[in-house]
């Protein structure tokens, strides 16, 4: 029983990867508080029209801040005119710094924006922990 269970999640977890869709980013990003900006690599993971995981791994030319790794969920929110979209996010995240508790934890909005043959993308949000910062990104999609 133990096994035809582990196959069925086996099974749907692979036929859910597979209806997926993967977006690929790169882009920068910076940090107003410390004065901090990175480039960073973005992939995107699409379940369905509404639902998405974001990750993103930034890595910053200050020493005191060397990388970041971002795990978002987003939610289509809204799309104005046929291709500006709005998703709204919260998630997490790891650094690499100075600072003794590296966990943070995000909430912003994630912003596509189709020009021609280019996506390209805007993310606003704001990080809590013993450091609460602006974080702005922007780069383009494929």
């Amino acid at each position: 029983m133990k096994n035809i269970f582990t196959l069925l999640v086996i099974v749907i977890g692979l036929h859910t990867a597979a209806k997926g869709q993967f977006r690929v980013g790169f882009g920068s990003q910076a940090i107003f508080e410390t004065t901090t900006i990175g480039s960073q690599g973005k992939l995107i993971y699409e379940s369905d029209n509404a639902w998405r995981i974001g990750s993103t791994f930034t890595y910053h030319f200050r020493k005191s801040n060397n990388w970041t790794i971002d795990l978002d969920g987003q939610y289509r929110l809204i799309t104005v005119g046929e291709s500006v979209e709005f998703y709204p996010l919260l998630g997490f995240s790891y650094n690499d710094n100075d600072v003794s508790n590296n966990l943070n934890f995000n909430g912003g909005v994630f912003v596509e924006l189709p020009i021609g043959d280019y996506t390209f993308y805007i993310e606003p949000k704001y990080t809590f922990n013993k450091l609460n910062a602006f974080i702005l990104s922007g780069g383009l999609l494929f």
